[in-house]
């Protein structure tokens, strides 16, 4: 499971749910890391969004329009929320969590998303700038 579809489940639900603001506010800070993360791959692998679309069998199209809708069109609807520095440590503590679980302890990701140049230190790169995107998004 690619971390976005956890910060979606903890936005839609938080937003579904009956007072579970802190859920929401939480998915929003991991949206906000995920959408940065993500984003910002081709800084370290100019190809890495044409692999990520070849082993999905996309068009670039459809990719650009996949990421869009993943990314930036979820934080639309959660950006008037107002967090505080909990729900950003909260969300870099999930974030950590799963960058440990998904990538079996090896901090990489090639199985989870693509083989990606720069290896572990370019995942390293990218999860701290979630994390600083993350933590800091009180600020936004």
């Amino acid at each position: 499971m690619r971390l976005t579809h956890v910060a979606l489940w903890c936005v839609v639900w938080g937003a579904t749910s009956h007072n579970n603001s802190f859920l929401l506010r939480t998915g929003k800070c991991l949206m906000i890391g995920c959408t940065a993360s993500f984003s910002c791959a081709p800084l370290f692998d100019e190809y890495a969004f044409e692999r990520m679309r070849r082993r999905h069998g996309w068009s670039m199209t459809t990719f650009w329009l996949g990421h869009i809708a993943l990314h930036y069109i979820p934080l639309l609807f959660v950006w008037t929320e107002q967090v505080e520095a909990v729900h950003g440590f909260t969300a870099a503590a999930v974030h950590i969590t799963w960058y440990w679980t998904a990538s079996r302890g090896t901090w990489r990701l090639d199985d989870v998303y693509v083989p990606i140049d720069g290896g572990v230190c370019a995942w390293w790169c990218l999860t701290c700038l979630a994390l600083v995107c993350e933590m800091g998004s009180v600020y936004l």
